[in-house]
């Protein structure tokens, strides 16, 4: 009996880890876009700084790309679509990365438009490192939906 109360303890504990890191990766990115909302000519000329679309992309990417990082901040607070919101968060993070990975080989000394000017650097061992973090918490999330999806499915198939 000890023993099943120990595992709901740590499943308990597991989950509310992972509500709490969804929680603040969740809020992160609806700070993150509400900063770039805040001033899109900024975060447009912020995205042409890499050279690796055009003006006119990057006037759309900062008039949508907060947007998004909004919705799917939501998703990972509220729970609603929480799975798609993590790969769509996971896909962005990639996608910046790769970014700020091509600016570093090229020389490039930009200031990476994530949060707008609240945070803004242009250190790169900075910029890999926090977005190296927020990475690995996406994973994880992801990571523990599977494992929970994999238990629910697992429970499915046990007959009484």
């Amino acid at each position: 009996m000890a023993e099943k109360s120990t595992v709901a303890v740590a499943a308990s504990s597991g989950r509310l880890a992972e509500r709490l890191v969804g929680w603040i990766f969740g809020g992160l990115f609806i700070y993150a876009g509400g900063l770039k909302l805040l001033d899109p000519a900024q975060f447009a000329v912020d995205i042409a700084n890499y050279q690796l679309v055009s003006w006119p992309f990057a006037v759309a990417a900062a008039i949508y790309l907060p947007w998004l990082e909004i919705l799917a901040g939501l998703g990972l607070v509220t729970g609603w679509k929480r799975s798609g919101a993590l790969r769509v968060l996971i896909f962005l993070m990639v996608i910046f990365v790769q970014a700020l990975f091509t600016a570093w080989v090229r020389g490039l000394n930009i200031e990476c438009g994530c949060f707008g000017k609240a945070l803004a650097t242009s250190n790169y061992a900075l910029l890999f490192l926090r977005d190296g973090a927020i990475l690995a918490g996406l994973f994880w999330l992801l990571y523990r939906e599977w494992k929970s999806r994999l238990a629910l499915e697992s429970e499915a198939l046990v007959v009484p």
